[in-house]
C-alpha cells in the first residue's frame, strides 16, 4: 500500500512526463531510480526490523557517509576506496540476508540498497557541465526539493534510519 506522500509524488511524476523536453528535469519518486522495481516487497509489509536489522543499519551509516563523500568526488566511484565501501555495505547485507533466512524472514527484509542511494544523490550533484542554461533557478530548486522528497519517502518507506535521508547522510 502506497503512503499518501508517495501517491502524490507518482502523481506528480505521472504528469511532469507531458512537458516538453525543454522544461524542468522531471520529478522524480524513489521507485523511478535504478534497480528499484517496486515499492517494498509484499512479503516484507508484515515484517519489522528486529534490534539485529537496527544495529546493522546504525553500523552501515558511517560506510552510507562515506560513500555520499566519494560521490561528491567522483560520480563514477570507480576509485579504489568506492569499492572498498561498496564491498563493506555488501558484506552487512550479507550479514543481514544470513539472519533474515536463519530467523525464516522474507530475505530482502532490512537490505541495504546502495544503488537507488547513489542514483538518488546524483540528483543533487551538479552536473560536471553545470546546469543546461534555459533552466531557472527556481526550476533547479525544484529539482533538488523534488530529490530530497523522493530520499525521505525511500528511507520511510524501507524504515531505514532517518539520518539517511539527510544531504549528507549521518
Amino acid at each position: 500500500m502506497l503512503s499518501a506522500r508517495a501517491r502524490a509524488h507518482r502523481e506528480l511524476s505521472a504528469n511532469s512526463n507531458m512537458v516538453g523536453k525543454s522544461a524542468t528535469p522531471k520529478r522524480k519518486t524513489f521507485e523511478s531510480y535504478a534497480d528499484h522495481p517496486k515499492f517494498r516487497h509484499p512479503d516484507d509489509l508484515n515484517e519489522f526490523y528486529t534490534d539485529f536489522h537496527r544495529e546493522k543499519h546504525q553500523g552501515a551509516t558511517k560506510h552510507i557517509r562515506e560513500l555520499f563523500d566519494m560521490l561528491q568526488k567522483d560520480m563514477s566511484l570507480r576509485s579504489q576506496e568506492a569499492q572498498k565501501v561498496k564491498q563493506e555495505l555488501d558484506n552487512i547485507d550479507r550479514q543481514i540476508l544470513n539472519m533474515n533466512i536463519t530467523g525464516g524472514l522474507s530475505p530482502g527484509l532490512g537490505q541495504i540498497r546502495r544503488e537507488i542511494f547513489i542514483s538518488i544523490w546524483r540528483s543533487f550533484l551538479t552536473p560536471p557541465c553545470g546546469w543546461p542554461m534555459h533552466l531557472t533557478k527556481a526550476q533547479i530548486s525544484e529539482f533538488y526539493l523534488s530529490a530530497k522528497l523522493a530520499l525521505k519517502d525511500f528511507c520511510e518507506e524501507y524504515d531505514y534510519p532517518c539520518g539517511w535521508a539527510c544531504v549528507p547522510p549521518c
